[in-house]
């Protein structure tokens, strides 16, 4: 009986770094990347991604002649596909750096690609700080907040979420324990002076 290949979730290979955290220090190194494309461009050839992680955005560069397979693999890909990618952190040609982004003088020449879940078309553009219409369903515009600085405010609201759950279930805990306590104390028996009167 042919062995059945499990489907499983997970990127191909381990993450090295997040997106927003490679700088030009960095350049010459091999990294191993997870991510949502904010938004991809094709120019002549080359295929340009911007990753977006928690952390913020980086640039993809795909070129068929440094590999094949991986500019294959991203010819479909659109905005808020799923990836894993694997690459060498380039620096940015003369008069490409942007200097608005904190990788902005880097980007990652890609080698290994990977879509890990493709999106529908989403009926917005899911950026940092971008104005979502008021016509959009509330149910839609939940995913607004997987922007880099939203995902930190999450991420503090769990904290303090936690926080709480915690010195709720020790409040519980310790009146409960109290409760019992109290039930436990005995029970004075009359004496038989006391029954006499």
């Amino acid at each position: 009986m042919p062995k059945t290949e499990l489907y499983s979730p997970l990127p191909p290979w381990q993450r090295t770094d997040y997106c927003g955290a490679i700088r030009a220090t960095d350049v010459g190194r091999e990294v191993a990347l997870w991510g949502w494309v904010q938004t991809r461009r094709d120019h002549g050839g080359l295929i340009f991604i911007d990753l977006r992680d928690r952390d913020g955005i980086v640039q993809l560069v795909l070129n068929p002649a440094h590999n094949a397979a991986a500019h294959e693999a991203a010819g479909d890909v659109r905005s808020e596909f799923y990836v894993a990618v694997k690459g060498q952190v380039v620096r940015r040609a003369e008069g490409t750096v942007n200097a608005e982004l904190p990788t902005g003088e880097i980007e990652i020449l890609v080698s290994a690609f990977e879509t890990l879940s493709a999106s529908a078309p989403v009926p917005f553009q899911i950026a940092d700080g971008d104005a979502t219409a008021e016509e959009i369903p509330s149910s839609t515009a939940i995913s607004i907040c997987d922007g880099p600085r939203c995902s930190a405010t999450c991420a503090a609201v769990i904290r303090r979420c936690r926080r709480f759950a915690a010195i709720s279930i020790k409040t519980v805990s310790s009146t409960s324990r109290r409760r019992s306590f109290s039930n436990r104390r005995p029970k004075v028996r009359a004496t038989t002076s006391s029954r006499a009167a």
